[in-house]
């Protein structure tokens, strides 16, 4: 099986249409077709854009072989480049969750405390009142 084939087996195995595919990779229908019909060789960019885009293991995708093959790991035909890039976005989205957590802590916390300086404020306020009407009362009755 060509690179070619491995590109429409893809392709159709997410559903698309080659305008639709094309459009996912930021490339031109004619150039997908031209790919499947293995007229001409996708770039390397072109194949890191379909490995990281449709998530395909690269060295399957080039060479047909599964990333298992040999005991092996999934990423032993993957670019290490690609392997980087995606384990600093996944710990950039973990860290991103997790500030997002921490914020949405402490932004409940904090209307929390505000609640309750509010609430607070009130009592104190009536209590001044309350001397205030109390301290008159005395004096009326001295």
């Amino acid at each position: 099986m060509s690179v070619g084939e491995r590109i429409k087996l893809i392709r159709k195995s997410y559903d698309l249409t080659q305008v639709q595919f094309a459009e996912k990779l930021d490339l031109k229908q004619a150039t997908i077709g031209r790919y499947e019909s293995s007229s001409i060789n996708p770039s390397v960019e072109a194949l890191l854009r379909i490995s990281n885009k449709l998530h395909v293991n690269l060295g399957w995708l080039l060479t047909g072989r599964k990333g298992e093959e040999d005991g092996s790991k999934s990423n032993k035909y993957k670019c290490p480049e690609i392997v980087k890039i995606q384990e600093t976005d996944r710990l950039v989205s973990t860290n991103i969750e997790k500030l997002h957590r921490q914020e949405s802590t402490s932004v409940i916390r904090r209307k929390k405390i505000i609640k309750e300086v509010n609430e607070l404020r009130k009592v104190a306020l009536d209590l001044t009142y309350r001397i205030i009407s109390l301290q008159e009362e005395l004096r009326k009755g001295l």
